[in-house]
């Protein structure tokens, strides 16, 4: 068998194990809501909204604290630090801990998604499959995509989507020999999930209004209205991240922050677990629904009253997401940003249509569905996949045109104000994100650790000038050697060329001191400086050696420029996957 034929047997096999893994997420989290609905709703269910998010989230706390024993970052985070820094290497072990929390904190009503769970057991499985067959970085990050692809076209019965997500969230190359292998994955993801789930497709939105053009100026509008909202959604993320720092890292913030989100939940019933339900009622013109189980409850006699709720609903859902993975919970911002969108979309055509300040009529459950594409192309920044995703659970391309227009619309206003999204602004921050410009994806995969050269000699700036020839020349291959104090700081360097018209000079050999002697260096490389803030530092120095401290300035060793590109040579190859 040849190497591409294997590469697509490889790909089927992680698109069965995706799709699988998939069906399992799905049936396990929905076995428990239906469990909720049809045991708990018998008695007062509503006051069970302030026990159930907590409880969850204190049951994946728990498992990670005391099974995993390590901390967790936000799934699709973690994947793409896995390709950048990890080789591609994303553990089985992360991706059960991360299912197993999901089902906990999604199932028991955290207000969050299960989305990320698929991606991080997708990619895992891909990842490990091509460990096992000792496969080459390029086919690795190959696989780990197919698997991604696998799992979410399984779940939304959406494989164009699943190919589409990859390429663009998880930043694989465009090209024949990656498409061909997410194509097929993706396909059986779908076929498996078709099997094992029949009919049962989260979002079903088969039938919806016809769109006209004099549709356009609202659906420009709620473009606009979106990106607003992703932009607060972005806001009070990081605010909700500051508060978790401040309260460390114990059951304290887990108690706090879940309390409030169980708050907030028994106050707002959408606001429960991932809220398709409530995109569904939405849609179905059924929006009084929303306010079963509700301390608003009477709200449904009023629109004006109910529209206040429905805004309610899109400001407190940033907020119980923020808190429900602050506290702890596990989880995604997929679910989260169409529930957004959805609810978002609703309210602005219910809004219009209530003024009656135009002659038009507009179809809420296209702008319910249109909404979706718009706040999860800024929340993610991946317009084609929102598209996409939308276009094939409406079952139609119909919506193509409001589509486009809305996602592309929210993702430049939200890109405009921040270059990255929620789980790609601190990898961009340190350098480690990958992206499809192939420079900058080498310089993110490269190790600073792996290129530091360590076998300079240090000296103390005390000693004479015949202690530096005999402990630092006379030990060392090297003309550059570090001048460090008693606590391994560094303080300066000398330079062999320096020095070299004073070693036929003897009587000065007691007298000169490594003080006398030195330098300061033209630059210091951090070793949490980016491989980019690395490079321009060599540029304006125009130097070939530079030393390498932490953060206390203590030194560690030094990088040279020839090693950096033979290094940088090195990965570029890897990325090919001839």
């Amino acid at each position: 068998m040849g190497d591409r034929q294997f590469i697509l047997m490889l790909s089927a096999l992680v698109g069965l194990t995706g799709g699988l893994a998939a069906v399992i997420i799905k049936l396990g989290i929905h076995y428990i809501h239906d469990f909720i609905n049809v045991k708990i709703r018998q008695s007062t269910f509503e006051f069970w909204y302030l026990i159930l998010p907590v409880v969850g989230i204190a049951l994946s706390v728990a498992l990670i604290k005391y099974f995993y024993r390590g901390t967790f970052a936000h799934g699709i985070t973690n994947v793409l630090y896995a390709i950048s820094k990890q080789k591609s290497i994303v553990r089985l072990k992360d991706s059960l801990y991360f299912m197993l929390g999901s089902i906990f904190t999604v199932g028991l009503g955290g207000s969050v998604g299960m989305e990320a769970t698929l991606v991080m057991s997708g990619t895992g499985l891909g990842s490990n499959i091509a460990r096992i067959f000792r496969l080459s970085f390029s086919h690795r990050i190959l696989l780990l995509g197919c698997g991604a692809a696998a799992a979410l076209a399984c779940f939304f019965n959406a494989p164009i989507a699943g190919v589409v997500f990859a390429l663009e969230v998880l930043l694989l190359d465009l090209s024949m020999a990656s498409l061909v292998p997410l194509l097929l994955a993706s396909i059986i993801g779908v076929i498996i999930g078709k099997i094992f789930l029949g009919a049962n497709i989260i979002l079903d939105f088969s039938e919806h209004s016809a769109f006209t053009v004099n549709q356009i100026p609202f659906f420009i509008l709620l473009g606009i209205v979106s990106g607003l909202i992703s932009i607060y959604f972005n806001r009070i993320d990081h605010l909700t991240s500051k508060i978790v720092e401040r309260l460390g890292f114990g059951w304290k913030k887990t108690l706090i922050l879940g309390s409030v989100a169980a708050v907030l939940i028994f106050s707002f019933p959408p606001l429960f677990g991932e809220g398709y339900g409530t995109l569904i009622n939405l849609f179905r013109g059924k929006p009084g629904l929303l306010l079963e189980n509700s301390i608003f409850s009477h709200f449904s006699e009023f629109q004006i009253h109910f529209l206040w709720f429905l805004l309610m609903v899109v400001l407190l859902k940033a907020v119980a997401v923020a808190f429900t993975l602050g506290a702890g919970g596990i989880g995604g911002y997929f679910a989260p940003s169409l529930f957004l969108g959805g609810v978002t979309g609703f309210l602005v055509a219910r809004s219009i249509n209530m003024l009656k300040l135009f002659s038009t009529h507009l179809p809420e459950d296209n702008f319910t569905v249109v909404g979706m594409a718009g706040v999860m192309s800024s929340i993610f920044y991946a317009p084609l996949s929102a598209v996409f995703l939308i276009a094939e659970i409406t079952s139609s391309y119909d919506l193509i045109v409001p589509l486009m227009l809305v996602a592309t619309i929210s993702y430049m206003m939200v890109n405009y104000i921040e270059p990255h999204s929620l789980f790609t602004r601190r990898l961009a921050k340190r350098g480690e994100l990958i992206s499809h410009h192939k420079e900058e994806s080498v310089l993110a995969m490269l190790n600073i650790e792996e290129i530091i050269e360590r076998d300079f000699q240090p000296i103390h700036p005390d000693a004479t000038f015949r202690e530096f020839l005999k402990d630092a020349v006379g030990n060392s291959r090297r003309n550059i050697f570090p001048v460090t104090n008693d606590n391994g700081k560094l303080l300066s360097i000398v330079l062999l060329d320096d020095v070299r018209p004073l070693i036929f000079k003897q009587e000065e050999y007691d007298t000169l001191s490594v003080t006398e002697l030195m330098r300061t260096p033209p630059a210091r490389i951090y070793l949490y400086d980016s491989m980019r803030e690395i490079l321009k530092k060599f540029d304006q120095t125009s130097a070939w050696n530079l030393p390498v401290v932490d953060e206390k300035e203590k030194y560690i060793g030094f990088i040279s420029k020839s090693k950096l590109l033979t290094a940088y040579r090195k990965t570029l190859k890897t990325l090919s996957y001839d």
